[in-house]
């Protein structure tokens, strides 16, 4: 038997026994959350956006990555002057790998970060945020660096 059905025998069978508020309510409920993943799935873009911090050499200071470019898949950004950038990821309920390119200013390749997302309904309601070191004389591969992530639950890593 296919899971649909399954589904719709378990409702069917259940819910004549709930008071009629309760129904309405359940079905109110999954009628949202099925509109909300469809609207962020395919139609309203989920953003991704953070900082950036770049140290030059072993002995210098962290940084703003005063605009340095961000690439996310052809869509281009520039940080502004305190290394704050955010772009929109299409089909935002679809998780998925996601590779973020830094570029130099005048556009030379630095290196690329990797995440996993977006997850649905979650990062409709607080986008996703990371915060990035960029180690310029690391070697390629190993000058990006996660200093934070948020989680839109008032937390960060």
């Amino acid at each position: 038997m296919d899971l649909p059905r399954m589904l719709l025998e378990f409702i069917d069978r259940h819910m004549s026994k709930l008071p009629s508020y309760v129904q309405t309510s359940i079905v109110l409920i999954i009628l949202l959350l099925l509109t909300v993943c469809i609207l962020n799935g395919f139609v309203v873009p989920t953003y991704i956006s953070g900082t950036l911090m770049v140290k030059e050499t072993p002995t210098s200071k962290l940084e703003d990555a005063s605009k340095y470019k961000v690439d996310l898949g052809g869509r281009v950004v520039y940080a502004n002057d305190y290394g704050i950038w955010a772009l929109p990821l299409d089909h935002g309920g679809i998780p998925r790998t996601v590779r973020i390119k830094i570029y130099y200013p005048k556009g030379e390749y630095i290196d690329s970060f990797y995440v996993t997302g977006p997850w649905p309904i979650w990062n409709a309601v607080f986008p996703m945020k990371y915060n990035l070191d960029i180690y310029i004389f690391e070697k390629e591969g190993k000058r990006i660096r996660l200093a934070s992530e948020h989680h839109g639950d008032g937390e960060s890593n």
